[in-house]
């Protein structure tokens, strides 16, 4: 038993928050030797986990993650990834994890690596991951929302031009009139025509439309991570 460790506090809440928590796996993707998984909960945030074949990790981009390296631990994506989409483990009532398979235990809390047979298990479980996924562990129209913001930032999501432009409307950024129609993108929301040098200096500060206040600009630019709520 010496090899096992009993789950600490911090990683037992982290489970318990996949287990109750809604997530949805948006996107995943098989490149040589890693597996990667886009995981989006009740933020709206989309997160990239990914699974590292050849040294046998797990790693998230998400804030915690990194306080979660300093607590020998790993982050709610990553356990709703390993227990509910791959379903690589069970967390059993005496605070130790197993594999779902064996039913004995591993030993993953202790070194946050997998072994072997872990490995293969989880490369057949992704092989398989569709068909096996629970109906509530994915929604389509999530999914078709992700596949538009991730292929139009700053591109037809802002240009939408579905309303004319007005010479006479000021920008709500700088309060100049608008020349032409050159250098504007609109808001996806209200659809209000902005100065693009504008709107890139003001979603350094803030994220919310200077006109409608929505979070439209979640998804503008170079955001780190794109969000399914608060954007069209």
């Amino acid at each position: 038993m010496t090899s096992y460790l009993k789950l600490k506090n911090e990683q037992v809440r982290r489970i318990n928050k996949s287990l109750i928590e809604r997530f949805y796996l948006i996107g995943n993707l098989k490149c040589e030797n890693t597996l990667k998984f886009d995981i989006s909960g009740s933020t709206g945030n989309v997160y990239r986990i990914i699974i590292n074949l050849t040294d046998n990790n797990i790693k998230c981009n998400c804030p915690d993650f990194a306080r979660c390296e300093g607590l020998k631990c790993v982050c709610k994506h990553c356990c709703f990834t390993l227990l509910k989409v791959l379903k690589v483990y069970i967390l059993g009532e005496n605070g130790y994890l197993f594999n779902r398979l064996t039913n004995t235990f591993t030993a993953f809390p202790k070194t946050l690596r997998f072994n072997e047979y872990e490995k293969n298990f989880i490369i057949n479980s992704y092989v398989n991951l569709l068909t096996n996924l629970d109906e509530d562990n994915y929604d389509r129209v999530l999914v078709e929302r992700y596949l538009l913001l991730k292929n139009n930032r700053c591109n037809s999501l802002f240009h939408n031009g579905l309303q004319e432009l007005d010479k006479k409307d000021n920008c709500p950024i700088c309060l100049n009139e608008f020349e032409d129609s050159k250098g504007l993108i609109n808001c996806p929301t209200c659809k209000k025509y902005i100065h693009k040098d504008c709107i890139d200096r003001w979603v350094k500060i803030k994220r919310s439309c200077p006109m409608c206040r929505s979070k439209s600009f979640l998804n503008y630019g170079n955001s780190e991570y794109i969000n399914l709520y608060n954007s069209i």
